[in-house]
């Protein structure tokens, strides 16, 4: 029996025991693939899985129908050791340059966001470790504005101003992220 996207019913959050219990985005893409129930199958990258993974459990249904609708491009990603260095690279040039950014302008932080955003695209080690050093520059700095408002007796404000970042613009990023990620060694 061949198995297509239209056979995939609507994902869920975490691991099931078996399909009839539902099916996460990893879950599905194996049973796509005609392999064994699992939430880490053979046929997706790694790092693609463990993307994915984390956005079908965190993202909202909206999140999880695109992961739906990405799974026949997720399967057959599974390659060399550089692809999967390259991918990691992907996800965190994201999470530094356009993620984290989000957040702290949501922290009114927008100079320490421009600071990530100007950083040059994370695409090997060298790259990775001086985004490491700013985006470690910019949580002290956020650390600081989050003291602040706790010795003002702001906490809640500050806590809100910090989870405010547009979470539909946080989950399109990742998404988009994942997508990026899973062309890399197709090319």
């Amino acid at each position: 029996m061949t198995r297509t996207l239209n056979d995939v019913p609507t994902l869920s959050v975490g691991a099931h025991r078996d399909p009839a219990a539902g099916m996460c985005a990893m879950e599905a893409a194996a049973w796509l693939a005609g392999e064994e129930h699992s939430d880490r199958p053979k046929c997706v990258c790694p790092v693609l899985a463990a993307a994915c993974r984390q956005a079908n459990d965190d993202g909202d249904d909206t999140v999880r129908e695109r992961l739906r609708q990405m799974l026949p491009v997720l399967i057959g990603t599974r390659s060399t050791i550089e692809v999967e260095r390259r991918r990691a690279y992907t996800f965190t040039d994201t999470a530094v340059r356009v993620l984290a950014p989000l957040a702290l302008d949501a922290a009114g932080l927008g100079a320490e966001a421009e600071r990530l955003r100007a950083l040059p695209p994370v695409v090997d080690r060298t790259t990775a470790r001086a985004a490491a050093v700013r985006a470690a520059d910019a949580a002290v700095c956020a650390a600081a504005v989050r003291a602040a408002a706790v010795r003002a007796a702001a906490v809640r404000a500050a806590d809100a101003a910090v989870c405010a970042a547009d979470a539909a613009a946080v989950w399109v990023s990742l998404l988009d992220a994942i997508e990026r990620a899973a062309k890399i060694g197709g090319e």
